[in-house]
């Protein structure tokens, strides 16, 4: 009886094929631009120091924040490290030079294709490589792995609505867990469903989200500059929704059109998780009769925010918009998404307010709910109803922004659990 390929077999000689196709138009020029994702990075720096070489991968910009403080914490464990940072996108790299800078080696992240990786760890020979999140790679993860180095998952996470799709590749998957040293997962949740996935129970922890670290460092740096000059004085009550998804810019613009009937100085900031939708919740503010700003504009002209509603039609200002709010919404929870990072606006003592679909987040949601810094809302009207009695009641709004920040507080101390976790692979002995 003839033996079936292993799903590993098959993927590894799928990306072979895509890299073989693919590598004259991109991979044979010069290194850097488009061949770095071939692993073909120009010369860079790498101290040649005493530690160990560490190289962090992230996906794109939420990701990257929160290697920061894990970086500051593995840092902090290994002073002579040498350490590299990638990223899988381009706002991504760019946020991650900016974190980095002066402190890290920051390059794009190889393509997952066999030569591309095995260039990629020629370049840097790393003692682990550290992927965040759901930075599964498992060329990249088998060949790091045939080198001797560690390879560790931190900020572990696997959402309720992908964990389906990964179990069926549990073929593909649990060949490469079993060449892995950690998983640092952020929820038990998440443990349970890498667990199913196949990785090795005794190699799976439980600690934290470190982009709650991160959330506090950045708003002690304060608001970005830039944005607190276009926003100007915004007079009276200012509502963020942020993150929106289809569905929900209707749900933010009803409810701020019950505000300004009785607030008339009330500001609205509308920010699509996608910009790319701008023109699409630009109809939206048109069809409740709304007049707008839109951020690129201000940001072109440097007259500040003055209509009684700002879109933000561009990338990385969101997390000082939520600074100047007065209470925010965070979507891609009243629609089916998952939510986003609830925690945002409570780093700025600011009430948080999202829908029933909060699982990517789930445990802050339920602590804001708890401890009276946030609110969750079922429909447009019950948004509405809750903003306006913010509005109303402006101690109250002010009494649940601290309980929200004391939420942020008992989430801290993530990163340096997910350091130590890599510390003791690094530390075991051989």
């Amino acid at each position: 009886m003839r033996h079936q390929p292993s799903l590993l077999s098959v993927y590894r000689a799928l990306t072979l094929a895509a890299s073989i196709a693919a590598y004259p138009a991109a991979g044979k020029g010069p290194p850097g631009g488009a061949a770095s994702r071939f692993g073909r990075y120009p010369k860079v720096y790498v101290p040649d120091t005493a530690g160990p070489r560490l190289w962090l991968h992230a996906s794109s910009v939420g990701e990257a924040e929160a290697a920061r403080p894990l970086f500051d914490a593995l840092a902090l464990r290994f002073p002579r490290a040498a350490f590299v940072v990638s990223t899988g996108t381009s706002h991504g790299f760019e946020r991650a030079e900016a974190l980095f800078e002066g402190a890290a080696t920051v390059v794009p992240a190889p393509l997952d294709f066999p030569r591309s990786v095995k260039n990629a760890l020629d370049s840097f020979h790393p003692h682990a490589l550290i992927l965040l999140e759901t930075e599964l790679w498992p060329n990249w993860i088998m060949e790091a792995a045939k080198r001797g180095c560690a390879v560790a998952l931190v900020n572990g996470r696997i959402s309720a609505r992908s964990v389906g799709r990964y179990v069926a590749l549990k073929s593909l998957f649990a060949p490469v867990f079993e060449r892995m040293s950690v998983f640092s997962m952020i929820a038990a949740e998440d443990a349970a469903r890498i667990r199913k996935m196949g990785a090795p129970k005794n190699l799976i922890r439980i600690s934290g989200n470190a982009k709650y670290d991160a959330l506090d460092e950045k708003a002690r740096r304060g608001p970005d500059e830039g944005v607190k000059r276009l926003l100007g004085d915004l007079g009276g009550p200012v509502f963020v929704a942020g993150s929106t998804r289809t569905g929900e810019e209707e749900a933010a613009c009803f409810a701020f059109s019950r505000m300004l009937a009785e607030f008339p100085a009330a500001r609205l900031i509308l920010a699509p998780r996608h910009v790319e939708r701008a023109s699409a919740v630009e109809s939206v503010l048109h069809s409740f009769g709304l007049s707008f700003d839109r951020l690129s504009d201000l940001s072109a002209s440097g007259r500040p925010f003055s209509a009684p509603a700002l879109l933000v039609d561009r990338m990385g200002p969101l997390f000082s918009l939520y600074w100047a709010s007065d209470f925010a919404f965070l979507g891609g929870s009243l629609v089916p998404k998952g939510g986003h990072n609830v925690l945002e606006p409570a780093a700025w003592a600011k009430p948080v307010l999202f829908g029933p679909h909060t699982e990517d987040f789930s445990e802050a949601a339920s602590l804001l709910e708890k401890t009276g810094g946030g609110i969750r809302v079922k429909s447009a009207g019950e948004l509405a109803s809750a903003a306006l009695d913010l509005c109303r009641n402006p101690r109250h709004a002010e009494l649940m922004g601290q309980k929200a920040r004391k939420a942020l507080f008992a989430h801290q101390g993530a990163a340096d659990r997910h350091a130590q976790a890599v510390a003791d692979v690094l530390n075991k002995p051989v």
